[in-house]
């Protein structure tokens, strides 16, 4: 089992938006191409925070491997991404990306 993890800022007036989107589409997207799961989480150590962590877990590192090739490939792939940095905070800024696997 493999689990990526990502951290990222979403500005507080755009994020009812960005969690529809999560479970609108990218949840969704992400689960039809091998991931097992997708899940959205809320730093909550903050009274009003910005900061969130998207997790997905993959059965093995081919198939996360298989889904993240889709950059530059799949056209739906593309915007999917390009919508999700227009919530992002520093769109400038890639979230940080975590690859662990249980040994």
């Amino acid at each position: 089992m493999v689990k990526a993890y990502y951290f990222y800022d979403v500005a507080e007036e755009k994020q009812a938006e960005y969690l529809k989107f999560v479970a609108e589409v990218l949840k969704p997207f992400f689960q039809s191409r091998g991931a097992r799961s997708y899940d959205v989480h809320q730093n909550v150590n903050l009274e009003k925070s910005t900061n969130f962590m998207a997790e997905m877990i993959f059965d093995d590192v081919e198939t996360m491997q298989k889904t993240k090739g889709l950059h530059g490939n799949d056209p739906e792939y593309d915007a999917m991404v390009q919508r999700f940095f227009s919530f992002v905070t520093e769109p400038g800024v890639k979230p940080m990306g975590n690859y662990v696997q249980k040994i």
